[in-house]
């Protein structure tokens, strides 16, 4: 079950993020405007709007932390997938837009831009990202905001080293004398950035509208309430069961009912094996609320 310990490193992950995004994110609007270079100045605003994606995650971790209340008696948990799924949509609509005004760009003939200065701005943002990065990636796994916050920046290493290397390819055709393609270099950076990260966020959207579908949880979670139910079952000399279960940012609802012969368990019997699986299921990431039914009457377990 995730503690009060987990929470605060998830709350101190998060706020790192968010100072690092308004760092680069106000890098990259200064440098893109004095560039005059869409790439740069997309790579600034691409951070400055993670910023509020991040702090819609701040407020969705304390929602989700929250005791339930009468109103909600099942928790605000599901305010995790959402505010992922808020970052999946804002950040696939950040990308349409750049990609859009490419295309503009590429329709009125390029522009001309300092290659060396975006590949100066490129080497500076990649090796950030790269830091920022790896000190989000070592805690991702507890929690699925800090999870998206590092797939988030996954994404800015990959735009940054997409910048570097377009600066390096528009200073060799500059170098040979070809101006006019090195004109087109900026945009052409653009939509190879665009189609390099749009799996990022599309993965996020998917994976967010499952949770608040109630879907399966993912294939790690469901091998550990696998191995859960067969420990009972094998303890408890118990028939196969009918298994629903689902996870809903840090939590995990469990329903797992029984059906046993006539006059063989009481409720203290069912009480020994629903305290066993809660037991058996060890993963500090998730609260696990579980149901756990003995019952005589088939119908009952469909």
């Amino acid at each position: 079950m995730p503690d009060e310990k987990l929470r605060r490193r998830e709350l101190v992950m998060l706020s790192g993020s968010l100072a690092a995004s308004i760092v680069f994110g106000a890098l990259g609007v200064v440098w893109g405007i004095a560039a005059s270079s869409s790439v740069i100045l997309f790579d600034g605003v691409y951070s400055l709007f993670g910023t509020t994606l991040t702090g819609v995650s701040i407020l969705a971790g304390h929602a989700a932390g929250r005791a339930p209340t009468k109103d909600f008696p099942y928790g605000l948990a599901v305010m995790v997938p959402i505010a992922v799924l808020i970052q999946g949509a804002g950040l696939l609509g950040a990308l349409v837009y750049a990609a859009t005004d490419a295309v503009s760009t590429l329709v009125d003939g390029g522009s001309e831009v300092s290659a060396l200065g975006i590949g100066l701005y490129g080497v500076v943002t990649l090796l950030g990202a790269m830091a920022v990065t790896w000190w989000l990636s070592r805690s991702a796994a507890i929690s699925d905001l800090v999870g998206a916050e590092a797939q988030q920046w996954r994404a800015s290493t990959v735009l940054s080293a997409a910048i570097v290397a377009g600066s390096a390819a528009a200073l060799l055709l500059t170098w040979w004398g070809v101006h006019t393609a090195a004109r087109y270099v900026d945009p052409v950076l653009v939509l190879l950035i665009v189609v390099l990260l749009v799996k990022v966020p599309l993965v996020m959207v998917r994976n967010a509208l499952r949770e608040i579908l109630e879907g399966a949880p993912p294939a790690a979670l469901r091998a550990t309430i696998d191995e859960t139910i067969r420990a009972a079952r094998q303890r408890f000399d118990l028939p196969e069961p009918t298994v629903r279960a689902t996870k809903t940012g840090g939590r995990v609802y469990l329903d797992v009912v029984f059906v046993v012969g006539h006059g063989i368990w009481d409720i203290d019997g069912e009480d020994e094996v629903r305290r066993a699986i809660i037991e058996q299921f060890r993963d500090d990431r998730y609260e696990l609320w579980a149901n756990i039914e003995l019952t005589t009457d088939a119908d009952i377990a469909q």
